[in-house]
């Protein structure tokens, strides 16, 4: 696998290097191991969190959404982003327009449009905010640059499909995750795209997942490996393959900054998750009342399980640059909520984090924001929740 780097470890100063971090004359001892492998720090937590479990304790304080206004109508699909402001940015995909709204949820002003000239698009799915608040709308192989007067700047047409989210420099440079190879051999990478849309290079590439086609139809599970992305602060971005607990910062150019670990276990996956597997695919065919059903021999066949879990199925980051890794949860695990690995900008592990099950959007202002389907309405809603104990959350503010 290219993105490992082979590997002559040199540890530093001693073999369990111990950082003490003082907040208000309250020490905490982290107890892990800090590495040079060819040149890159290694942060190799241990299994434990520095300060170990919080429950976020969540309060919805903002709904955005009204079917009999024109200005608060979503309907198709939204993706959404917060600026340093705390003003809400909401892709209208349906109605082929950006809606900006102030922090108490008022509507402020609009922002492109379907069309083909300057800041117009046709296909839009996703929008991002950077560390400046310049706002990028992406389609299928454009990426529309905004100020954050939601002037138009430019558009960078991509000469290949690049999977959301992505990372972009003040040069116009794009950190992103792409699918490429064949697909009897399918990879994804991570690449360094230029301002001109072209790539540059590819920084890491991974096995993707191939495709088992039984009598026309694709099977899938929840327990494939996935390559993740996701932008840091202004000039980094963070990636990893979940096979692995292993994390990798780099910069604009590409180059690794330093890689984050965390002590964990491999988890097989059980016979017995294969079996509910293949049960919930035969009772998914029945509901659907499809004329052509599979057999359980051919679904057995379909379904291709690696031998162990996943560790995570995706990588966030808040206002101040701390990273959330959202830990795997197989479907039938009995547990409720969603746990994620807490770490600091520098890599420490700093919690383990309980949220509520909900699907989060973005964490920003001690927020968290998502979207919710009204099925009485059929229309879109979006909350935002106060994170009303993030004052009590230590770290952020880690110096080696």
């Amino acid at each position: 696998m290219k993105s490992k780097i082979r590997a002559v470890s040199i540890v530093l100063f001693l073999s369990v290097f111990i950082v003490v971090i003082s907040f208000g004359g309250q020490k905490a001892v982290w107890k892990g191991k800090i590495e040079i492998e060819d040149g890159v720090k290694v942060i190799k937590n241990p299994k434990e969190p520095l300060y170990g479990e919080i429950k976020f304790e969540l309060e919805e304080d903002l709904s955005i959404g009204n079917e009999e206004d024109e200005n608060y109508m979503f309907y198709k699909g939204v993706s959404i982003d917060a600026d340093s402001y705390g003003n809400i940015f909401v892709l209208d995909i349906g109605n082929y327009r950006i809606q900006k709204y102030d922090g108490r949820g008022n509507y402020l002003r609009t922002i492109g449009r379907k069309g083909q000239g300057p800041g117009e698009f046709q296909r839009p799915k996703h929008i991002y905010l950077d560390s400046y608040d310049n706002l990028y709308l992406m389609e299928s192989r454009r990426i529309h640059t905004f100020d954050k007067k939601g002037s138009f700047k430019n558009a960078i047409t991509l000469s290949m499909n690049m999977s959301f989210p992505f990372g972009i420099n003040k040069e116009g440079k794009l950190l992103a995750n792409v699918s490429s190879g064949t697909r009897e051999k399918p990879t994804i990478d991570i690449v360094l795209i230029g301002s001109n849309g072209r790539k540059i290079k590819t920084i890491a590439s991974f096995p993707g997942q191939k495709l088992v086609i039984i009598r026309g139809r694709i099977l899938g599970h929840y327990y494939y490996n996935s390559l993740l992305f996701c932008p840091l602060c202004a000039e980094l971005g963070i990636y990893g393959y979940s096979s692995e607990y292993r994390l990798f910062v780099i910069n604009s150019s590409g180059k690794i900054e330093y890689i984050i670990e965390k002590d964990e276990p491999f988890k097989p996956i059980t016979r017995e998750e294969k079996n509910k597997s293949i049960d919930g695919y035969i009772e998914i065919q029945k509901r659907r009342k499809q004329e052509l059903r599979l057999s359980r021999g051919e679904v057995k066949k379909g379904l291709i399980f690696p031998k162990y879990r996943p560790f995570y199925t995706r990588i966030l980051k808040d206002d101040k640059d701390r990273i959330y890794v959202r830990r795997f949860k197989s479907p039938f695990d009995k547990e409720n909520g969603n746990k994620y690995d807490l770490f600091s900008k520098e890599g420490y592990y700093l919690y383990r984090v309980i949220m509520p099950p909900i699907p989060i959007k973005i964490i920003k202002n001690g927020c968290i924001y998502r979207v919710k389907y009204e099925e009485e309405t059929e229309y879109l809603r979006i909350k935002r929740y106060k994170i009303k104990n993030w004052n009590k959350i230590k770290g952020g503010e880690e110096k080696q």
